[in-house]
């Protein structure tokens, strides 16, 4: 059976309320390892003692990767743990954040004080195993306030038996198999009496579990920089919760800021909310498997997340991204408007947040930085077909390119057999210097090579032109006088 992996956050705030305190639970860790043999002869007491005071603890096992080859279920999110804590050893244990002497006597009595601190925040939740798929809510309400405080939600199994190692542990409990979103947790800044809904999920068979029906969640509140716990709590197993929708598509309406939706139906439900960045879009609850957002502005790529509803609770979401694609400019014109001169002009495109745009000849940009207007006047060199396009700039990221608006440009204002007569170079070949006879006064003067690169250009009513340095091969000569412009070709020996 193919698996799908996937893994989502959606973070709801309500009303604030007043909260009354749970009775705390009391956070236990150990950092153990089935090549440990210390840890053997601890796990002997340590054991029977949590089982002894199972309903006052919530427990993780995190196991390493040390003493020798370490246990095999080590993970790197349970590495994350260890470094928070600067674990050097094994066994370690933990109660509410503080490491404790790995002596019976001790961790009770550790545990029997904790238990009488009354608990600084309210935890609530439930989880769901479906196949592979665990589906993890639960609703955090901290009693105090400040930053830097760390959710943490963990998928344990309660028993494993297919990591035991050279120290004589036949099974081993609590055994971490996933820590969400990882093992530094949730960081947040939390508010007194204002809930914190978190819904996690994750495909259970990427990890060491070797029974879905051993599962256990447990989810604390750790103030990061002094470790403290404000209250930690199992959550309840429930099989009858609503699974997410599907299938989630977002996609960009032509060209407009129209985001549709589009999902899998979930069994059981009464309608779904949509969130866009963690914002609620719609007002009452969507009953169809569509629904149409507008977003804010282009150039976002923005989060959606549709969550079921099932008795008027809100269940699991499942979450996609749109991209409010940039509007390609429309209605590009080029036209001659004098001497080797194009003026372009194009549609602005509806946005209120674009940076300018930028303008290709050919395949080439023309402009040296963003234009604000809808306009450009550019100069070719010589006459030709000319194609021009536009990209529209919203945020650092480029539209796609424009359809082409095309010109013919031709030199103007003589005939040709004018422009034969309005000027005679000489000598031609040439080795030095090369004469120009007209009867017009000269006001521009260009020399190109075959490469279309300009070598040479003066404005005042030049005679002559030296030819020294030129490599020998053949040159054009642009001259432009009050009559009008032409060219002829030089060799130049």
């Amino acid at each position: 059976m193919k698996k799908h992996l996937f893994f989502f956050v959606v973070v709801l705030c309500f009303a604030a309320m007043t909260v009354q305190a749970q009775q705390r639970k009391v956070l236990v860790e150990e950092f153990t390892a089935s090549t440990c043999g210390p840890c053997a002869s601890v796990n002997s007491w340590f054991n029977p003692l949590l089982v002894t005071n199972a309903d006052k603890v919530v427990v993780v096992k995190y196991q390493m990767n040390w003493p020798g080859n370490g246990d095999p279920y080590y993970t790197a999110e349970g590495g994350t743990r260890r470094s928070y804590y600067g674990v050097s050893g094994v066994p370690t244990i933990f109660i509410n954040g503080t490491t404790v002497n790995a002596n019976q006597s001790v961790v009770q009595s550790a545990i029997d004080a904790a238990y009488t601190q009354p608990a600084e925040a309210t935890i609530t939740g439930n989880f769901r195993v479906d196949g592979d798929m665990i589906y993890v809510k639960t609703t955090v309400t901290p009693l105090v306030s400040g930053s830097n405080f760390m959710i943490h939600c963990i998928v344990d199994e309660k028993e494993t038996t297919k990591n035991k190692g050279g120290n004589g542990e036949q099974a081993f409990h609590h055994v971490m198999m996933k820590m969400f979103p990882d093992g530094g947790g949730t960081l947040t800044t939390i508010t007194a009496n204002e809930p914190m809904t978190l819904n996690f999920s994750h495909d259970m068979s990427t990890t060491y579990v070797e029974e879905m029906d051993d599962l256990e969640v447990a989810v604390f509140v750790q103030d990061k920089p002094t470790k403290a716990v404000l209250n930690a709590e199992n959550l309840t197993e429930n099989n009858t919760m609503s699974l997410p929708p599907t299938d989630i598509t977002a996609t960009q309406e032509e060209e407009t800021l129209d985001i549709n939706l589009s999902w899998t139906a979930t069994r059981g439900v009464d309608g779904y909310n949509i969130y866009r960045n963690g914002a609620k879009v719609n007002t009452t609850p969507v009953t169809e498997t569509t629904y149409k957002d507008t977003a804010p502005e282009y150039g976002v790529t923005y989060t959606y997340a549709v969550a079921s509803i099932v008795d008027g609770v809100e269940g699991f979401g499942g979450t996609t991204s749109g991209f409010a694609d940039i509007p390609v400019p429309k209605n590009v014109q080029a036209t001659q408007v004098s001497e080797l001169k194009v003026s372009i002009t194009w549609d602005a495109i509806p946005a209120s947040n674009v940076d300018g745009y930028n303008i290709y000849r050919d395949g080439i940009k023309c402009n040296s930085k963003l234009l604000q207007e809808t306009e450009y006047l550019d100069s070719v060199k010589k006459e030709g077909h000319y194609c021009y396009q536009i990209i529209a700039v919203v945020k650092n990221i480029n539209s796609k390119l424009s359809e082409p608006g095309c010109v013919d440009v031709a030199l103007v204002g003589i005939s040709e057999t004018e422009k034969d007569a309005l000027f005679t170079l000489y000598p031609n070949p040439v080795a030095g210097t090369l004469n120009i006879d007209t009867k017009e006064t000269i006001t521009d003067c260009q020399v190109f090579n075959l490469q279309g690169q300009l070598i040479y250009a003066t404005k005042s009513g030049v005679k002559e032109i030296a030819t020294d340095g030129w490599a020998a091969g053949t040159y054009i000569i642009r001259i432009t006088t009050d009559k009008g412009s032409a060219e002829q070709r030089v060799i130049k020996n």
